[in-house]
């Protein structure tokens, strides 16, 4: 099993290569610091399981795994984070992850989240909602999760366009079925509230 851990903080790397190497064999496993790095290895080598950390600095990880993905990617996915939970899940199955971590639980579960997704299961922690939507993890599209994803890091819809190459009046239909889905009037209420995100 090959198996690349994507993250900009080497500590973290490395905590989590020891787990892995503690708990499974035949496992050969590297590391990159920066999206570059990352597309570079993974256009050259078949990697079985992608660990990745969708906060690389100034890079997006949601923007790597797409770009790896269009150079041929079809390993499996698991996206560690230390933002909110449940908005970070849900970009995760839209971005076609096998599995999320939050950075606050213990490094261990990584383990646990290999074994699940390298026997073909998924591996989501069930996240406590209220809402009408029940437990379901929402879908997103592509585009729609990568305007989220701008929106929550604060850009504007102007900034948002100029970014995506799109009219700000597409961005807004976006941020539209962003929110419907969600089910608030704003990306504000969406932030905030408690049914969404795990405090």
């Amino acid at each position: 099993m090959n198996i690349l851990i994507v993250d900009d903080h080497p500590l973290v790397c490395a905590a989590l290569e020891n787990v892995i190497e503690e708990n499974f064999e035949n496992v050969a496993i590297e590391q990159a610091f920066n999206a570059k790095k990352a597309l570079s290895f993974l256009a050259e080598n078949k990697i079985d399981i992608l660990v990745l950390d969708i906060e690389l600095g100034d890079d997006d990880g949601f923007d790597l795994l797409h770009k790896a993905k269009r150079f041929g990617f079809d390993g499996k996915v698991i996206v560690i984070s230390s933002k909110d939970e449940k908005l970070c899940s849900d970009l995760a199955v839209s971005a076609g992850a096998s599995g999320y971590l939050d950075k606050k639980e213990s490094v261990s579960r990584v383990a646990d989240a290999i074994k699940a997704v390298n026997s073909g299961y998924t591996y989501f922690r069930q996240i406590n909602t209220t809402t009408s939507h029940g437990n379901g993890t929402i879908k997103l599209s592509t585009r729609e999760s990568a305007v989220l994803r701008l929106l929550l890091d604060g850009h504007t819809n102007k900034e948002i366009a100029r970014r995506m190459n799109i009219s700000e009046k597409t961005v807004s239909t976006y941020k539209r079925r962003i929110l419907d889905k969600y089910d608030v009037r704003s990306v504000f209420m969406l932030v905030k509230n408690s049914s969404y995100i795990l405090k």
